[in-house]
C-alpha cells in the first residue's frame, strides 16, 4: 500500500495547520550539504534516497527491551518489513543502540521510495562549554557520527531528544532522569542549545529542526529565546510527544498545532495491554475503545487508535515486527464520527495509570517547569 504523504509546508494559516500538520521546506539539500566521503566509508553501501515530505506515519526503530528477546538485528527485518509493506519514514535517535541495524534495513530499500528520517540528538544540543564554537563543534561531531551510522549525509528532521542534560539515560533509572532535568539547567542551556541546532541546519546536516519531550513550559520557554525575526526554518517546526488514547494531550497539541508545529506521538501503542488490563479490573476504557473500532471498521484498537491520531493530524510514531501492513492501512481508514471524540472515549485514567499505562520518562518532562 502506498502512503500519501504530506507536503511540507511553511505558509499554510494557523486555522489551517489546526487539521493538516506541516513542516517548513527548502530545496532538497542543495547548499552546504557535506560530501559522504566525511560520513561513509569506501565499502558501505549507498545510502537512502531522502523524500521531502513528512508521511502520517513514522516507524519507530529503537531497540526492544531485554524482556521482549528480540536479537539486535530484528531491527532490520523490522524496517524491512515495514518499507515493504507501504513505510515511507522512520524515526531514528542517537541514544538508540540499533542504529546500524536501521541503516541496514534501510539499505535493504534503497531502491524503492524515497525515505523519510527523523532522528534526535541525545538531551539538548549542547556540550555545556562555555565557548560557543567549541560546543557548536562538539555537538557537531556527534550528529556527524550518527549520521555515519545511519549511513547519510543529511535527515530530514533533527530533533533535540529531551530538555535535559544529554548525559541523562532514558533507559535507566528515571528519579535520576528528573533530578538532572532541572528547570534550572534548562533555563540556562536551552538557548545556545537551539542556536547549535540552527547551526546545524544551516550547514545541511538536517533539512528542518525540532524537539521532543517539551511540554508547554519548555515549549514556551524556547520560543521566548528565539530572535525577533527569525525565518520559520530556524524555529522548531516539529514536537514528538507521549500520546495515547489515555494521553491524549488534546489542549497542547492544539496549541502546537494552531503554532504551525507538527506533533509526532510516539509509544501510540505501547500500553494497550495496560489499557486492556486495567479493563479486566473494572475500567471502561478498552471495552469503549473495542467497541467504537469495531463500528468504525478497525481491524483492531490498535489500528483504531493509530486512525484517531492520524486524523488529529498527529504522526504516531510506532515499532512493529509484525504488525506493518495493519499500521500502514490506519492511513485509509474511511472517515467514522467515533475518530472525532474527545472524552467520550479518549482521556486520562487512574486505573490504567495504576496498571503502569503511562510513559514514566514523559512524565518527568511533563512536570518540568519554572519554580
Amino acid at each position: 500500500m502506498t502512503i500519501v504523504s504530506r507536503k511540507i509546508d511553511p505558509h499554510i494559516p494557523p486555522a489551517h495547520a489546526r487539521t493538516h500538520a506541516h513542516i517548513t521546506t527548502k530545496p532538497p539539500f542543495a547548499h552546504h550539504t557535506p560530501s559522504m566521503a566525511s560520513v561513509e566509508s569506501e565499502d558501505t553501501v549507498p545510502p537512502p534516497q531522502l523524500s521531502r515530505s513528512i508521511p502520517p506515519i513514522l516507524l519507530g526503530t529503537m531497540e526492544w527491551p531485554e524482556a521482549q528477546a528480540h536479537p539486535p538485528t530484528a531491527m532490520v527485518d523490522a524496517v524491512t518489513r515495514a518499507l515493504a509493506a507501504g513505510f515511507v519514514g522512520v524515526d531514528c535517535a542517537e541514544l538508540y543502540t540499533s542504529t546500524p541495524h536501521t541503516a541496514a534495513g534501510l539499505a535493504n530499500a534503497k531502491a524503492k521510495a524515497p525515505t523519510f528520517i527523523c532522528t534526535k540528538l541525545r538531551g539538548l544540543a549542547t556540550a555545556d562549554l562555555d565557548d560557543a564554537q567549541a560546543d557548536y563543534a562538539a555537538v557537531k561531531a556527534r550528529i556527524v557520527a550518527h549520521l555515519a551510522d545511519l549511513n547519510v549525509a543529511s535527515v530530514n528532521l533533527l530533533l533535540m531528544h529531551w530538555p535535559g542534560p544529554s548525559e541523562c539515560d532514558l533507559g535507566g533509572d528515571p528519579a535520576a532522569v528528573a533530578a538532572a532535568s532541572t528547570w534550572e539547567y534548562f533555563d540556562s542551556a536551552v538557548d545556545s542549545a537551539w542556536a547549535n541546532m540552527v547551526r546545524l541546519r544551516s550547514e545541511g546536516l538536517c533539512h528542518s529542526i525540532g524537539i521532543s519531550n517539551f511540554y508547554k513550559p519548555a515549549f514556551d520557554r524556547l520560543i521566548a529565546g528565539i530572535p525577533d525575526g527569525a525565518s520559520l526554518e530556524d524555529r522548531p517546526v516539529a514536537n514528538q510527544l507521549f500520546v495515547d488514547p489515555t494521553h491524549p494531550e488534546w489542549d497542547y497539541v492544539a496549541e502546537l498545532q494552531a503554532a504551525n508545529v507538527t506533533v509526532l506521538g510516539f509509544r501510540p501503542l505501547a500500553f494497550c495491554p495496560n489499557i486492556e488490563m486495567a479493563g479486566q479490573m473494572g475500567d471502561g476504557t478498552w471495552g469503549k475503545l473495542a467497541a467504537a473500532a469495531e463500528e468504525a471498521g478497525a481491524a483492531s484498537v490498535q489500528q483504531f487508535a493509530l486512525g484517531w491520531m492520524i486524523k488529529r493530524g498527529i504522526v504516531p510514531v510506532v515499532k512493529t515486527l509484525t504488525h506493518a501492513e495493519s499500521n500502514v492501512a490506519a492511513t485509509a481508514l474511511p472517515d467514522h464520527h467515533h475518530y472525532h471524540a474527545t472524552d467520550a472515549l479518549f482521556g486520562p485514567s487512574e486505573m490504567v495509570d495504576m496498571c503502569g499505562g503511562a510513559d514514566e520518562y514523559a512524565s518527568i518532562f511533563r512536570h518540568l517547569a519554572p519554580p
